[in-house]
């Protein structure tokens, strides 16, 4: 039985697609849109932001 091959690395997929130019910018996109969500789970993690705590503790 074959095994299933390896998931390939991030840092291998960025180097062979994204950094050498060699496709349409859909590698890009996938890096854009994986950066978003990390962002977003990133400020999720963190709470309310310096200014929405400031103004909750103003106007209370």
């Amino acid at each position: 039985m074959r095994r299933p091959p390896k998931p390939e690395s991030f840092d291998r997929f960025y180097m062979s697609k994204v950094a050498l130019g060699e496709n349409c910018g859909c590698a890009e996109r996938v890096i854009d849109h994986r950066d978003i969500e990390r962002a977003k789970r990133d400020a999720a993690l963190r709470g309310p932001g310096l200014l929405t705590r400031l103004w909750r503790r103003l106007f209370r």
